[in-house]
């Protein structure tokens, strides 16, 4: 395996089917362990679980990206262990494995719905490997990576990209744990805490669009806010829409601020599973005539009016997933302030 690093990226050359294959066992292997470890008093769950990572698994084969993971992990393991975090980004972030190898915090099944990340659907998709790292985890990657694989300068045919991108967050935090010796977990985050950073999203929302978003008294109050309705909120703010009135309460059960409620929405609907993955994931970016092709589609079935109207005016949703890391390094950072302010 051999690995360069240059200003914004990390590169290497294609592995022979021998260490591909041994690359994919690897993966698949700590998975496994992984999901012992993890569910083991939940037989249900365990079972749930195995299911999601086998299909995963399969898509990893597929695409080849059994080295992606191990990649991601090894970074993630030399960013943490410098106390800096890393934030997962692109479809990465939701895939079962990526919790699994501990590349992300959260375990999917809380919080958003895997197919919709990765996808279930019969063309395989290649993940989008790029993950938020502080700037100064590079040189430690660089060194790791070498001491792990040797450094020899990369091949210009270069069989896989993954992108390292600077996030100001990240910095941000790993200057904090240093300082205070005090890292914040998902544990950590309390009701107030999400209060905290749902007033930040509102005001940043404000300040980019001009507007408010109406919210419902209930969730001015501290008892009711937790993360999935954090998670929620932003999904809100960072949807696109093309009627500005679709900004409802964010309890309004006909109101859909991301995929995964669409997607079950639209399943509860008597939607064929591959029809509302495709619809999902490409029918609310197409226009002009596709966009009636998926709309005529959304006849065809019967679905409620307002479903069909709600898709009409959307032009795009992100996933939970997509929410998880950026939230989260938002409550980390309002764990700080709360606790911790003479460092800030």
């Amino acid at each position: 395996m051999i690995f360069k690093v240059t200003p914004s990226e990390i590169f290497y050359t294609v592995p022979t089917p021998e260490e591909l294959q041994k690359a994919e066992e690897t993966v698949a292997n700590l998975c496994h362990e992984r999901i012992l470890a993890i569910y083991k008093d939940n037989d249900a769950t365990r079972q749930k679980v195995s299911v999601w990572l086998d299909a995963e698994l399969e898509k990893m084969r597929a695409t080849g990206t059994g080295f992606h993971f191990l990649i991601l992990r090894d970074i993630t393991l030399c960013s943490r262990e410098a106390a800096y975090p890393i934030i997962a980004l692109g479809n990465l972030s939701g895939s079962v494995i990526s919790y699994l190898l501990g590349i992300t915090e959260m375990d999917p099944f809380e919080y958003y719905t895997p197919e919709i990340v990765w996808g279930l659907d019969t063309n395989p998709i290649t993940p989008d490997c790029t993950i938020g790292i502080a700037p100064q985890v590079r040189p430690l990657i660089q060194k790791c990576l070498d001491n792990q694989y040797g450094f020899v300068p990369c091949n210009k045919e270069l069989f896989r990209q993954i992108s390292l991108v600077d996030v100001n967050t990240c910095e941000q935090l790993g200057v904090l744990a240093q300082g205070t010796e005090k890292n914040p977990t998902v544990g950590d985050i309390d009701n107030a805490i999400c209060l905290r950073v749902a007033n930040d999203i509102l005001e940043e929302f404000s300040k980019e669009n001009g507007t408010s978003i109406p919210l419902v008294e209930e969730f001015n109050q501290p008892e009711n806010w937790n993360l999935h309705s954090l998670l929620r909120l932003y999904a809100l703010t960072k949807g696109e829409f093309n009627d500005g009135n679709n900004l409802m309460n964010l309890n309004d059960q006909g109101f859909f601020v991301t995929r995964e409620e669409l997607y079950h929405c639209l399943v509860q609907h008597n939607v064929p599973v591959e029809i509302a993955l495709e619809i999902v994931k490409k029918g609310i970016w197409a226009t002009g005539g596709k966009r009636e092709k998926y709309t005529a589609i959304l006849e065809s079935y019967q679905v409620p009016a307002s479903v069909k109207d709600y898709y009409t005016k959307v032009q795009h949703l992100w996933t939970m997933a997509s929410c998880v890391g950026r939230v989260l390094h938002k409550c980390y950072l309002a764990w700080y302030q709360e606790n911790c302010p003479e460092t800030l």
